[in-house]
């Protein structure tokens, strides 16, 4: 097995996991406001941590599934637009594309891992939700969920110059 199949298989298998992680943050948010909208409703008792930690699932959500998306083109295209382009056109388009996500990703990792370094080293804790949780680990699905869709979108950069690759070769093809 060549080490280009380790890391692929390697990619894929993390970006599983990190859509069942996004999945089961869905279901805690599903499950945690059902209780605390019932013992709220009947008992007049809300669990104080419920909103928190469900506006902090949020961003786990969006972070850790992106890369998954973007493996499973699910994130948006303007094909309509793709569609008047010629195959170079579309080329052009497609790489300008990931070489603006990459650029937007390495800036969210590289950010998302000095804050969270900070708050870490710092010991800052979220003061205005729960005071006694360190903030910390709420950043941290920033640097790591944008590194992961950044190596998700080399991998396509990868993809789409060797599909260019194959295809040049034909010159009716750009036609």
């Amino acid at each position: 097995m060549t080490l280009t199949r380790v890391y692929v298989k390697a990619l894929d298998r993390t970006l599983d996991t990190m859509a069942v992680l996004a999945c089961l943050c869905l279901v805690f948010q599903v499950v945690s406001i059902s209780v605390d909208v019932s013992l709220r409703y009947f008992f007049g008792a809300p669990i104080k941590a419920v909103i928190s930690l469900n506006e902090w699932s949020l961003l786990y959500i969006a972070f850790l599934a992106a890369g998954w998306l973007q493996r499973e083109s699910g994130h948006v295209r303007v094909d309509i637009v793709l569609n008047f382009l010629s195959r170079r056109g579309t080329l052009f388009a497609d790489l300008f594309g990931i070489a603006l996500g990459i650029a937007a990703c390495s800036v969210l990792t590289w950010f998302g891992v000095k804050v969270t370094l900070e708050k870490y080293t710092s010991g800052v804790y979220d003061f205005f939700k729960l005071e006694d949780v360190p903030i910390w680990p709420v950043y941290l699905a920033i640097p790591l969920g944008a590194f992961l869709w950044l190596l998700q979108l080399l991998r396509e950069g990868v993809q789409v110059m060797r599909e260019h690759g194959r295809t040049r070769a034909d010159p009716l093809t750009d036609l």
